[in-house]
């Protein structure tokens, strides 16, 4: 499904598998690092929080009622980020989100990241945007926006 929306360098292709409730808008996915060149100047490799907050954009583009020609959701941020425990390139990772509707053609949620039993990181209010959209007549909508939490 990715592959439709864009071209990820391998290292940024870290989700083994997801498992999506359309209905409840919520996914439980693994991630691992194996592929993810070592190195570089950073606390955290941006491959693996890029790969961890996937299943929000998941829920929004992949779900029953997704439609990718007419509309694409993308990850707009999130209001906190807490690290628990360092992420390891040898370990498999758990991810929760449920994702909840907001105004302005937005969607909100929290992830958890887990390695077994144990909390190790959690995106607190990750937010997807629509960003394209195309009306019934064909026209197609790019909206880039501010996202202003006071309404999450």
């Amino acid at each position: 499904m990715v592959a439709t929306l864009a071209q990820f360098d391998p290292e940024y292709q870290a989700l083994d598998e997801i498992i999506l409730d359309s209905h409840a808008m919520e996914a439980s996915s693994i991630a691992s690092f194996a592929k993810v060149k070592k190195g570089g100047r950073f606390h955290t490799h941006p491959a693996f929080i890029d790969a961890l907050s996937q299943p929000a954009g998941f829920v929004m583009n992949a779900n029953e009622k997704s439609n990718l020609e007419k509309e694409v959701f993308v990850n707009h941020g999130w209001r906190n980020f807490q690290l628990f425990e360092r992420i390891s390139d040898n370990k498999a990772y758990q991810m929760l989100v449920k994702m909840s509707e907001l105004p302005g053609n937005a969607w909100a949620g929290d992830l958890l990241v887990l390695d077994g039993e144990v909390i190790v990181a959690n995106f607190e209010g990750i937010v997807v945007c629509l960003i394209i959209s195309q009306n019934a007549n064909g026209t197609i909508h790019i909206a880039v926006r501010h996202w202003k939490w006071k309404f999450y």
